[in-house]
């Protein structure tokens, strides 16, 4: 199943509310059973990462203005997951498609998650994405007013809820309280880890 088309449809509309698009219901998973097995992915940077129990998730806390994309091979079950703070130009692309393009035979699972409170500042970076990988997209998760802590399992390519105290969150508790301008004052091209 591919999801591109719906999130193509959604996101041309001019509602500021939150896009969950997915395959499946996303389940939670606690800091503090991953975190010694995971690697974190901050802002402004990509990583390519292949599956060992040594290392098993990549995790990205506090997602806001920012994206998460992720582009998971079943086959290899290596990923490439990429944080912009900025829009991707020519030259990440470029760099993307190079390094994606080293996976022989890939299938690709996309996942992108981000860009709260209305900001599409770079939504066409999983235009771009979606183009040069020539996978599925299995989850959108944009816009709202909450912001997100995401893990990625590197066995099986899905995505937690990242629970960063241990428990459920309340009603509200997550809700993104970042000024844009204040996010715009650390933004960095992406560097490739």
């Amino acid at each position: 199943m591919d999801l591109f088309s719906a999130y193509s449809e959604a996101i041309s509309s001019n509602t500021d509310a939150r896009l969950y698009l997915s395959t499946g219901r996303r389940q939670h998973a606690s800091i503090a059973q991953i975190e010694s097995r995971s690697i974190p992915l901050e802002k402004s940077k990509a990583i390519s990462i292949r599956y060992s129990e040594k290392k098993r998730y990549v995790i990205s806390k506090s997602i806001t203005f920012d994206m998460l994309l992720t582009m998971y091979d079943v086959n290899s079950r290596s990923m490439f997951a990429i944080r912009p703070t900025l829009p991707m130009g020519t030259k990440e692309v470029g760099q993307v498609q190079k390094l994606i393009g080293r996976i022989k035979n890939p299938n690709f699972e996309i996942r992108a998650i981000g860009l709260q409170n209305g900001w599409r500042g770079y939504a066409k970076s999983l235009n771009d994405i979606y183009r040069i990988s020539k996978g599925h997209c299995m989850e959108v998760d944009m816009l709202g007013e909450e912001k997100r802590h995401i893990a990625i399992d590197l066995k099986t390519g899905l995505s937690y809820d990242l629970l960063l105290e241990n428990r459920i969150y309340r009603p509200g508790e997550l809700k993104n309280d970042e000024k844009e301008e204040d996010f715009q004052s650390n933004v960095s091209t992406l560097s490739f880890v």
